[in-house]
């Protein structure tokens, strides 16, 4: 991604400042390994997000019909995740190919109802930057530097500012959207906001936390025994979701406890997104090698710790990981490769019925 993504900086020049400011000095015309033209147009440049802060942007044109379809800004979580993996491996117009060199189409790609912006933020992410080199930032930060980078993308674009607005992300995008969304509904500025949407959203630590721990056991993931200590250490005399803390550190044996569920969960080779799918060939999958003892600390978790200690924040869930890292390498996600996917996804699927093993 990083080298396509140069390569279109390098074809695109970039122009951030001035009155005749237009999105079309930032127009893609040719992308490396993509065999066929697209259908759509496609920009990337930068938006000015306030001070010294420049925010990378990837903005790709509805195919259906870009005049009066919706605009739509997709933001990546982490934090610290680049949207560019929303581009490339989700919801975009392009896939990269299983040798890393080409691209193919989506047919699944978002763009095909809508205008649909891919913002890399907060600066310091991807190929967005601060010119002092201060990558300090917060949640309130963030969320400021986006409102500044969406008006500038309208500023370039003032033809899509009459369109409906939509706020989509996923993960620590739940606490990017409903922010992003507040500060534009404080001062919208001509935006016409219609609506936001959240995957898979990091909401509250605490909530999601236990939830977790609660869906291992009503899944038959553990057992009564690990269960039992669980309840007995963490959950202050009454099991429910309001008295149980398996986030909060109650204890050294509620600590352990968590622990080992987390690694039954996370790191035991499950698909928690699938648990009732078959289990993948798992030497297909690089995710096993990265395995570091019980609590299945990857280098994904320590990148993410130490990026988050240079944003001048604290690891708020050092022994759940509540939110997949930046490239989800889960050893289910074979099956939605090419030649398999339409058969996968347009079977229907019956769970058997789960069972407790004590």
């Amino acid at each position: 991604v990083a080298t396509l993504a140069a390569t279109l900086l390098f074809l695109c020049p970039v122009k951030t400042q001035g009155p005749q400011d237009f999105g079309r000095n930032d127009e893609v015309w040719q992308l490396p390994g993509l065999a066929n033209q697209t259908r759509f147009s496609q920009y990337s440049g930068y938006l000015n997000a306030g001070g010294s802060r420049l925010l990378h942007y990837w903005y790709v044109e509805s195919e259906r019909s870009p005049e009066t379809d919706p605009v739509v800004l997709w933001l990546n979580g982490g934090p610290g995740c680049s949207s560019l993996l929303g581009l490339m491996t989700e919801l975009g117009p392009f896939h990269m190919a299983s040798d890393g060199l080409n691209l193919t189409m989506n047919p699944y790609s978002w763009n095909k109802v809508a205008n649909v912006i891919f913002l890399e933020a907060p600066a310091g992410v991807g190929f967005s930057y601060d010119l002092s080199g201060d990558y300090h930032t917060n949640d309130d930060q963030t969320a400021y530097d986006n409102y500044r980078a969406v008006q500038h993308f309208f500023a370039k674009f003032p033809n899509l500012r009459d369109h409906d607005f939509y706020i989509t992300g996923e993960s620590y995008g739940g606490v990017y959207v409903p922010l992003l969304a507040y500060r534009v509904l404080q001062d919208p500025r001509g935006i016409r906001l219609k609506g936001i949407a959240i995957g898979n959203g990091f909401l509250d630590a605490r909530i999601l936390g236990n939830a977790l721990v609660f869906f291992g056991y009503y899944h038959g993931l553990y057992g009564l025994s690990l269960w039992t200590r669980l309840t007995e250490n963490c959950c202050n005399g009454s099991v429910s979701q309001h008295s149980c803390n398996f986030q909060g550190h109650v204890s050294d044996k509620c600590n352990e406890a968590v622990d080992e569920a987390s690694y039954v969960i996370r790191d035991e080779g499950l698909n928690i997104y699938n648990l009732y799918d078959r289990c993948e060939d798992r030497g297909n999958s690089s995710r096993h090698l990265r395995r570091q003892g019980p609590r299945g600390t990857t280098r994904m978790d320590r990148s993410r710790e130490l990026m988050l200690k240079s944003l001048n924040r604290t690891l708020t869930t050092p022994n759940l990981r509540l939110e997949p890292p930046c490239v989800d390498e889960r050893d289910g996600h074979p099956v939605f490769q090419q030649g398999r996917r339409q058969g996968s996804l347009a079977r229907r699927q019956i769970a058997p019925d789960v069972e407790h093993v004590q």
